[in-house]
Order: C-alpha cells, then structure tokens, then sequence
C-alpha cells in the first residue's frame, strides 16, 4: 500500500523525517510517496497533506482543499 503525500516544503530532511513517522503511525510497510506540486490534480490523490508555512502565511483558504481526497488527513506546521 502506497501512502500519497502532498508537502509544501522541499526541505529533503524534513520530507524525509515526516515520511518515518507516517510509516510508524500506521505500523505498516507502506510506501510513502511525495507527489510532485500542490495543485488540485494531486490533492485528489494525497493521503496526508503537509503545509509548512510562517504563521501569517497560512494556506487554510485555498479553493483546491475542496476538491481533497476525502478522508485525507491535513497537517500544518509553523516556523
């Protein structure tokens, strides 16, 4: 089971700290595979959405988070 991840931040250790802690969270094998943008397309097929952004740049009103992947699980972290 792959687990699709749409993050905001291209930092490779914080992608690559996040993707360890989704993998113990669900105590499975599964795959986590970060799709490449953040657009409607892929917050359709995204699991977790990841938004890493300063307090005052909360993305929360985004039109595109209608279209999500129900069930899918948002995750914001401040800087």
């Amino acid at each position: 089971m792959d687990v699709n991840v749409v993050c905001t931040d291209d930092n490779y250790f914080f992608r690559l700290g996040i993707s360890k802690v989704i993998e113990e969270a669900l105590l499975s094998d599964a795959e986590v595979k970060f799709l490449s943008g953040f657009d409607s397309h892929n917050l359709r097929q995204a699991d977790f959405i990841l938004i890493n952004v300063s307090q005052w740049r909360l993305y929360m009103c985004q039109p595109a988070y209608r279209e999500r992947k129900p069930g899918s699980i948002i995750l914001v972290f401040y800087r």
